[in-house]
Parts: C-alpha cells; structure tokens; sequence
C-alpha cells in the first residue's frame, strides 16, 4: 500500500518475490530507482533533476537543448498508479522566443528523431495529454504497452535486475528525441557489481 498526495493506493505491480514478473513496478520502487537514476546523472554531470509535488509524489525533470539549439525539450518522468509503470510526459519549445510547439511537423529535421511518425502511428502512442500535477498540455508516450516492453526486457534475468528507469528510458529515449549516454547501463552496471 502507497501513499500518493495524501491518498492510500494499492499498486497492482506483481510482488518481488513472486516467480513471475510482469513488468510493473510499485510506486516505492519507482523512487529508490528514481534516487539512483539521479546519483548517476550527477555522477554523470547530466541535468536531471528529481522533485515532489503534492508532499509525496516524486517525478523527474529534465530540460535540453537539441538540432543546434533551435528547440528546448522539457522531459518529465511521473509514476502512473493505474499502469503501475513510469510516463513519460514533454513539451517543446521555440527556443528563440519560447512558444510550445505542438506541431511536430514544424520541427523539420528534427522529426527524424520519430517524434513526427509517433505521433501518426495508428497506435497513438503520442498524444497529448493534461500533465497530471499541472494540468496542463503535455505529449504523453502513452504507458499502456511498457508493462509488457519491460517484461519482455527485463525477464530474462531475473538475478540481475538492472535499474527499471535506466532501462526504460534506454529503450524510448530514442523515440522521443531524448539524449541518453550509454553510461548510465555502465555506470549502473559496475555500481551493482560491488
């Protein structure tokens, strides 16, 4: 049982110690993750930042500047009760005067990062989305599907479980324009071998 802005919620995420494992994770492993992710990006000098809304609730934030400076990109990681899973929720900016882009046509080149094909795919798996602290207009990378992208990854070594957020962010960074060193699966590697 969690306790998320202020009210009791019970996370459906299979227990640890059961032998199945189905890619959810509960709200308290979701932060000791969150703690490690940002102990490697400090380690890492890379700006992500963790913060708490609400007197309980954790998320991550992270802003960059991508194709030459042109745009800024604000990422924010937020738990989801109800998929038991991380969301990832971003904007983006016009860097040179700071209007939020909701075309992604506009963004030229930088669509081949997939952001454009994303948001057309059949699946919607790119909508926007109300940000559930702020309410308001965010792209969401839609949770339904990452329980299972998670199981599929991560079951097959149930002895070494590598950070969830680390691997979950490995496998969609690329998807929505989010720069992500490969340092992060070393540097979480070599920490869980001492």
């Amino acid at each position: 049982m969690s306790s998320i802005c202020g009210a009791e919620v019970s996370s459906p995420a299979v227990d640890s110690r059961e032998t199945e494992y189905d890619g959810r994770i509960e709200y308290e492993t979701f932060v000791k993750h969150a703690k490690e992710f940002i102990a490697l990006s400090d380690n890492l000098f890379d700006s992500w930042t963790l913060k708490q809304h609400c007197d309980d609730q954790m998320y991550l934030v992270k802003h960059q500047l991508v194709n030459n400076s042109k745009f800024k990109m604000e990422y924010e990681i937020v738990y989801s009760v109800a998929f038991a899973v991380p969301v990832l929720y971003f904007r983006i900016f016009d860097a040179s005067n700071g209007e939020i882009l909701w075309d992604l046509d506009q963004l030229g080149s930088y669509t081949s990062l997939g952001l454009s094909k994303l948001q057309k795919q059949e699946s919607s798996s790119l909508t926007q989305m109300p940000h559930p602290f702020y309410q308001t207009p965010y792209f969401q990378l839609h949770p339904c599907h990452t329980a299972k992208w998670m199981e599929d990854l991560l079951s097959s070594n149930r002895k070494h479980q590598p950070n969830y957020i680390v691997a979950w962010l490995s496998f969609i960074a690329p998807h929505v324009g989010l720069v992500i060193s490969e340092k992060y699966a070393a540097a979480y590697t070599a920490e869980s071998a001492k």
